[in-house]
């Protein structure tokens, strides 16, 4: 293992392109539901946009729904995919640079599907389908670019650093990711007032610039150093390989730790899908302060990733500090079931807790999974976990909203992030690394 420091200039390597990708992914998923909804009679866009397709809050659903199932089918193969290929620029930079022109594509469209419906359509979705077809190839054909570039750049953030290491990285991936998320929503959101397509653009921008340094600087090791390439094993071959091989404690571990994934992002789902609107209905403040009060939490987040990620590569470990994530979730969700007026307190917790457990949930895939299956191939297999948890916390909790009120959210959050610790505490780690750090020329 190349146990190099990890130094600024490194860690802005690795996590810059997932970085503006994953803010791309954002934008998109506050700025798409506009789109679609704009012109829609029950549906107000505060005079920032004027023109969309009319469509309900059901197709926003499907839409954003279909987005994640389409990541879940891609992205195992994609990363298999990746374990095995060849070429001279290695096996994972490819995958970057020839998704780029379809993210170029459907990104820069996006934003300019809607500024060609005309005043008098707007809304009129019968009367729309050219711009519709438009808007909707774009937004596809950037998902077919950005899912399999999403799996190989998480890829690479861990397979480049030592174990210690790896959740010093995804911590400061979510950090300053978090950070630019809160400046898209606030300063972009006063270059989307004076030229929608700009803030898109802008964002894409950065992205491909982060990719061409990476791609410049990155340099891969040979690709039996990682996984061997014997046989002619296809890429659902290579997925299933991970527990055809597996010994059977080894199988268990990684379904247990996979439950405990799906489990977190449920309750991660779920609050994030419907949190806006407990407080609403809840604590009845009206919905001009539901942002600040939801701020509590990003904020406790932002000040957390960093230290738990640190404490999670050095003395305390990657278990330890995902399983004190959990519980500082679930004491939060605990709080604001018993004592809604304490919501500041139990914001902070459950921001808290997610600062630990987002920093050490794919450093613990390589912890515990075992054999010699590549890194692409098992991260591919924790995304469908991870992506699941998303796409069934909206609608499971939002079926219990549905039957019984938004009182059942947080207690919904506790039971989920409880299951999640129990799956966790029957997992038990493997002591060896099983990847090979590859080479850097850039220097920290």
């Amino acid at each position: 293992m190349n146990k190099k420091k990890l130094g600024l200039g490194l860690i802005l390597l690795l996590v810059l392109p997932s970085t503006m990708g994953d803010l791309m992914i954002n934008v998109y998923n506050v700025y798409v539901p506009i789109f679609i909804q704009a012109g829609n009679p029950l549906f107000s866009t505060g005079g920032v946009l004027s023109n969309g397709f009319g469509l309900g809050a059901m197709m926003v659903g499907i839409w954003m729904i279909a987005d994640n199932l389409l990541a879940i089918i891609l992205q195992p193969f994609i990363g298999a995919w990746s374990d095995r290929f060849k070429s001279r620029l290695g096996r994972r930079i490819p995958f970057i640079l020839f998704t780029l022109p379809l993210i170029i594509a459907g990104y820069a469209l996006i934003p300019l599907a809607p500024q060609i419906i005309p005043s008098a359509l707007n809304g009129k979705f019968s009367e729309l389908q050219l711009q519709f077809w438009i808007f909707a190839g774009a937004c596809v054909i950037f998902y077919l670019g950005y899912m399999p570039a999403r799996v190989i750049m998480q890829t690479m953030r861990q397979e480049v650093v030592s174990p210690d290491q790896r959740p010093k990285v995804e911590a400061w991936f979510n950090f300053l990711l978090n950070i630019m998320t809160i400046l898209a929503y606030t300063i972009g959101a006063q270059v989307y007032k004076a030229n929608g397509p700009l803030l898109f653009w802008i964002l894409l921008g950065l992205y491909v610039i982060a990719c061409v340094i990476l791609a410049f600087f990155f340099k891969e090791p040979p690709a039996n150093q990682i996984v061997s390439n014997k046989g002619k094993q296809n890429q659902w071959g290579q997925i299933t390989s991970v527990f055809k091989n597996g010994t059977k404690e080894g199988n268990k571990n990684l379904v247990l730790f996979l439950l405990s994934v799906l489990f977190v992002t449920l309750a991660f789902g779920a609050s994030a899908n419907f949190s806006s609107s407990w407080v609403i209905n809840i604590l009845q403040v009206d919905e001009t302060k539901v942002t600040s009060i939801l701020a509590i939490g990003a904020i406790a987040t932002i000040v957390t990733v960093l230290p738990a990620g640190y404490l999670a590569g050095g003395i305390l470990g990657r278990k330890k500090v995902f399983i004190i994530g959990l519980l500082t979730m679930m004491a939060g969700a605990i709080l604001i079931s018993l004592l809604p007026s304490l919501y500041v307190v139990s914001f902070a917790m459950l921001g808290i807790g997610a600062g630990a457990y987002v920093s050490t949930m794919l450093p613990l895939l390589f912890d515990i999974a075992k054999g010699d299956s590549g890194s692409g191939t098992l991260v591919g297999i924790f995304n469908i976990a991870y992506l699941t948890g998303f796409v069934l916390g909206s609608v499971v909790v939002g079926a219990l909203i549905q039957q019984f009120g938004y009182i059942v959210l947080y207690p919904s959050i506790l039971f989920l992030g409880s299951s999640a610790l129990i799956c966790i505490l029957l997992t038990k780690m493997q002591s060896t690394d099983r990847l090979h750090a590859p080479s850097l020329k850039a220097e920290g």
